[in-house]
């Protein structure tokens, strides 16, 4: 079933990044501006070089397009686990004529991918499904459910994400993930050090952030990067100059 045929009368369209993308409300998770630190995270990271990028949770296929325009030598597999994200983003893909660079493909994570990666980026469902019919869940409205919450805890894509990581990433590779609105990086050797962050953010608690909301005040937690991941990027760049 084509994307036109199916949801063409539904699509929509935003910038992101400077790039206009066809968007799908409330069947594909439009990308937000928060969601721009992926791709400043990519870009700095890998600048020009020769690299290997993975985009999991793709969605319209934002970030994947954003880092390839950006990073003009990188390879960019973009993954989702579901049909009609995929096709919206090859569709996204096709419209900035990047076919021969970003691969949209249908799968969990990174089973799709082949080889190692330099660069894992994503933005994955992180709330807990039981949140899912609260009064105070209003900033996810408009978004397709399946792309905000997942069972449990809601950690399981990120954790399950972490432990791929471990065998695609390349030896000087890193992952990024946006979680709660940061980003958190860490590379290859320090996947340990990013679960029990997560799980330590997580452990916050919903109440704290909808009470911080109520009283109109922030309650954020700035990016976060493993013991020397934030350096990692550029001596990985000045090695391969």
């Amino acid at each position: 079933m084509s994307l036109r045929s199916a949801t063409a009368e539904r699509t929509g369209e935003v910038v992101f990044d400077g790039v206009p993308i066809i968007t799908l409300p409330g069947a594909v998770m439009t990308p937000t501006p928060a969601t721009l630190a992926l791709v400043e995270e990519a870009a700095q990271r890998i600048g020009s070089l020769q690299s290997r990028v993975a985009d999991v949770g793709t969605g319209t296929g934002a970030v994947a397009i954003a880092v390839a325009l950006r990073a003009p030598n990188a390879r960019i597999w973009a993954t989702d686990d579901d049909a009609t994200a995929v096709s919206l983003a090859r569709a996204n893909v096709v419209r900035h004529g990047l076919q021969e660079r970003v691969e949209v493909l249908l799968g969990n994570l990174l089973e799709p991918v082949p080889g190692r990666l330099d660069l894992v980026l994503a933005n994955l469902p992180y709330h807990a499904e039981a949140r899912s019919l609260g009064p105070d869940e209003t900033a996810n409205r408009d978004q397709p459910e399946h792309a905000v919450y997942a069972c449990g805890d809601g950690l399981q894509p990120n954790r399950d994400l972490i432990q791929a990581c471990r065998t695609q990433l390349d030896d000087r590779g890193c992952v990024a993930l946006q979680l709660y609105g940061s980003v958190l990086g860490a590379g290859r050797a320090e996947l340990d050090e990013l679960l029990r962050e997560i799980e330590a953010r997580a452990r916050e608690g919903w109440e704290a952030r909808a009470a911080a909301d109520a009283a109109g005040t922030a309650h954020t937690r700035g990016p976060w990067y493993a013991t020397s991941s934030a350096s990692s990027g550029r001596a990985r760049r000045a090695a391969r100059r």
